[in-house]
């Protein structure tokens, strides 16, 4: 937009100045969930947390989308949660179960359990 020097002011129109949206350098890592990202655009910030069955181990500042169409990056770290313990959970104590490989899992993981011989 040129300005027309008319003294003693200027004159002309305002330019209409739009953000570019980020595409690129999505903040992203095991288990962090960037949703909140999508669709910023330069000057705007997002909150990044982590997915369900992931509990945040660090937080980092927000992530904001820069003049480049980049994110800035982010030190949120997130881990997999723990499962309960299986002999602990009501719905199977009492029963006849093989539970050997179902302690300490975490979030995806997975085990097996089966009735003993004569079951």
């Amino acid at each position: 937009t040129d300005l027309y020097c008319n003294a003693p002011a200027l004159e002309g129109a305002t330019p209409e100045c739009v953000g570019k949206e980020c595409t690129r350098s999505m903040p992203r890592g095991f288990g962090v969930d960037a949703t909140a990202c999508t669709g910023k655009t330069t000057g705007q910030s997002c909150s990044l947390t982590c997915n369900y069955g992931f509990a945040e181990t660090t937080q980092g500042p927000n992530s904001s989308c820069q003049a480049d169409g980049s994110f800035s990056s982010s030190s949120i770290g997130c881990e997999r949660m723990a499962c309960g313990e299986v002999a602990s959970d009501a719905a199977f104590q009492g029963l006849p179960l093989e539970i050997s490989t179902c302690s300490g899992l975490v979030h995806g993981q997975t085990c097996i359990m089966a009735c003993p011989d004569g079951y």
